[in-house]
């Protein structure tokens, strides 16, 4: 089949600082067994020499949109987009070769389904040791509601839905939690979505991250409220209303161990203060947690995280993985 009848997929990669990754991230792209690609960065006003190493690459489309959140970024990313597939880039991340490819197989053969995601490799900057990750679950509308959401970096999406239907949200709601609010409008929209078992994305923690802790609380907080209004939704009604008290429990009690985490003690008054459901037993709660150390909680947290997802040790890809790893403009971690 040559590349001109094959559909047009535009790779939105949204960047801020990135020096030390965005090469890595491209080149994945440029990489990709699937050619009919264009590339678009959207950068949210770095200072260091991101743009520089941008305009390196003549096939990528530059843009500046200052102090944006990431779901701004997005959002203005797809506008410009001219591709009939959109699949996104955290700028720290990137891709293995067959990603686009057999994602835009999967829509083809399944022309009902708007929606396909993929489970990914997982790794430590401070440990380049890579593990697949294996979502749990295919049933959506139970995944979302619980606080669940698939990484961003795996969709592949058809651009009408980012056009006409579901936009990401802006401000702080598209800085905190984004992708799992995005993820859940669009199934109370009834999009139809699938998963590819198969790990096609480089998901790097690094310390300094948008997800690390000390924006926990803020995201959890979001959250809470958020679910609040989702699950009230028609879309939900076949929830059991004690169920849906669990949740929402749940969502708070995330919140409140969150804020001890992050030490952020004024949150957690404010919102006693304003909510006396439960309050005896979360006020227990706190009790007890502030005569753990953090580093346990921390573990604790983690550990939990096991079940949300299946953890496994991956030596398949580790070719492709060193590979662009030391794409890296980073002090190199592997000799």
């Amino acid at each position: 089949m040559y590349i001109n009848t094959l559909p047009l997929v535009s790779i939105i990669i949204i960047t801020y600082n990135s020096q030390s990754y965005i090469r890595r991230a491209i080149v994945s792209v440029l990489r990709q067994t699937y050619k009919n690609l264009e590339i678009i960065v959207i950068d949210a006003g770095s200072i260091d020499n991101t743009a520089n190493i941008v305009l390196e690459f003549s096939n990528v489309r530059f843009y500046i949109l200052k102090e944006s959140s990431m779901g701004e970024a997005r959002n203005y990313g797809s506008s410009l987009a001219n591709g009939i597939y959109i699949s996104f880039l955290d700028s720290d991340d990137f891709y293995c070769k067959q990603k686009i490819e057999l994602q835009v197989h999967y829509l083809l053969n399944n022309p009902l389904i708007d929606i396909v995601f993929s489970n990914f490799y997982f790794y430590k900057n401070t440990n380049p040791h890579l593990r697949a990750v294996s979502n749990c679950s295919n049933n959506f509308s139970n995944y979302f509601i619980n606080g669940y959401n698939y990484n961003l970096n795996t969709m592949l999406i058809k651009k009408y839905i980012l056009n006409d239907i579901v936009k990401f949200g802006e401000g702080d709601k598209g800085r905190y939690g984004e992708d799992w609010r995005f993820q859940i409008e669009c199934c109370i929209k009834r999009i139809p979505m699938a998963l590819i078992k198969l790990p096609l994305v480089y998901n790097e923690n690094r310390v300094g991250s948008h997800t690390s802790w000390n924006i926990q609380s803020k995201m959890k907080e979001m959250a809470y409220f958020d679910i609040i209004k989702y699950i009230n939704n028609n879309y939900f009604n076949h929830i059991p209303n004690k169920l849906k008290s669990k949740i929402i429990f749940k969502f708070k009690l995330k919140l409140y161990i969150s804020c001890i985490v992050s030490r952020d003690i004024k949150r957690i008054k404010i919102l006693l203060i304003n909510n006396n459901t439960h309050k005896i037993f979360i006020t227990l709660i706190i009790f007890l947690l502030n005569f753990i150390p953090i580093k346990i909680i921390k573990y604790l947290w983690l550990c939990k995280q096991k079940y949300k997802y299946n953890w496994n040790d991956n030596k398949n890809n580790s070719i492709e993985f060193y590979d662009l790893f030391c794409q890296s403009d980073q002090d190199k971690l592997i000799s």
